[in-house]
Order: structure tokens, then sequence, then C-alpha cells
């Protein structure tokens, strides 16, 4: 499994973020589970009856998610993920909707350091709703 530097804890020490900066912490842990390839970071960023339609794939359900997704592109490929113009939406006190751009390089697993390797670059816009939670399965 690529380890694409140290991976960031689920949880990082410090005092509690306010409404938007979880909102946008929890997508960028989503991704960055992927480039990190850590299933603690996509378990601390999505509920276990998560709902995606990523690429005309649908999932639904946590481990949807993670076998039709996440291991497809965490295990197969060293990426990168770029996120940006994040724009957070507080509907109630317990969901909110976020849209942003992401940008990701790819590479063949294992080679993504390498100066002279081929990569690719995929990017899409992206449209969530979210739920506030405490822990997994709760």
């Amino acid at each position: 499994m690529v380890q694409n530097g140290t991976p960031l804890p689920a949880k990082l020490a410090g005092p509690p973020l306010s409404d938007r900066d979880a909102i946008t912490d929890a997508c960028y842990r989503a991704f960055l589970s992927i480039d990190q390839s850590s299933e603690e970071l996509l378990r601390s960023s999505v509920t276990p009856d998560v709902y995606t339609d990523i690429a005309f794939k649908v999932c639904n359900g946590y481990d949807e998610l993670k076998n039709k997704v996440w291991m497809n592109v965490s295990q197969r490929v060293d990426t990168i993920h770029y996120l940006t113009n994040m724009c957070v939406g507080i509907d109630t006190e317990t969901t909110a909707r976020v849209t942003f751009n992401a940008q990701a390089l790819h590479c063949v697993l294992g080679k993504g350091y390498e100066p002279d390797s081929t990569k690719f670059t995929t990017g899409a816009f992206y449209t969530a709703t979210l739920s506030r939670r405490t822990t997994f399965g709760s």
C-alpha cells in the first residue's frame, strides 16, 4: 500500500473547529484518505450511509464507496488531490451543503516521485450534502 508522507490523524489536536471549518475539513480528509491510502481518514470523513455518484459510479453506503471507488484509486495509483473554491452553506444545525473543484494528479503506483514517470491529470466539480455526527457508526 502506498503512503504519500506520514498520514495525519483523523482528529487533529487543538480547539474545536468552527462549523464551516469542520465542513471543509471533512472534504479535505476524504480526498487525503485516497492520497495517503488511509482508511482511518476515509472513515472519519463520511457516514455509514454515505451516498455518492462519482463519475457515474453510484455507491450506497460506506462499504460500496470503499470497494468501488476508494480501493480502486488509493491502492492502484499514486495520487495527489487539490481542492479549491470551496463554498459552504449551513442549512440547519445538523446539515450543510458544499461545492468545490478538485484537480488530481495520478501516476502508476510507486512511480509518483519519479520525475520522468507518466502522469495524468483529472478535474471535477463536486457538490455534497453533509450531516453532523460525532463518530463513525453513531
